[in-house]
């Protein structure tokens, strides 16, 4: 007699999770006035293909020209460098954003291939170059 009871217990339960389940799912329909569209309430975590095609656009029109390249002169530092993931780079010479073709034309040699490190100040006439750290600043002491 206990084996009908509890079976009709279980049906009873799980007609109710349906039920419940079917209600969150419905509710939200319900929710909205009539004739109006569902809206997402939620958004995406990631960008959606659409747009990460518009911001890889708007990157590429913001890309800053040669034009924007600094005067020549012989002093040069170099205040950063960031790769893209175009594959194409900004660099910052002498506190200006250009591209890698800009700065190589200034440099007179292909960033890619010059050993000028980030602080680093080259001087073209004399070829001198200027660390961020004077040589010798950098002390390390060995313990006994």
């Amino acid at each position: 007699m206990n084996q009908p009871h509890r079976l009709s217990q279980t049906l009873r339960f799980i007609r109710r999770i349906f039920l419940c389940g079917l209600f969150c799912l419905v509710l939200p329909t319900m929710a909205a006035p009539a004739g109006t569209p569902a809206t997402r309430v939620l958004g995406s975590l990631f960008y959606s293909p659409a747009e990460r095609l518009a911001m890889q656009r708007q990157r590429a029109s913001e890309r800053p020209t040669t034009a924007s390249a600094p005067a020549s002169g012989s002093v040069h530092k170099l205040d950063g460098l960031v790769r893209h993931s175009s594959g194409s780079s900004t660099v910052w010479l002498n506190r200006q954003a250009m591209t890698t073709e800009s700065a190589s034309l200034l440099l007179g040699k292909p960033m890619a291939h010059d050993a000028l490190r980030i602080g680093e100040i080259r001087d073209l006439t004399s070829g001198r170059r200027d660390d961020l750290l004077p040589p010798g600043s950098i002390e390390i002491q060995h313990q006994p």
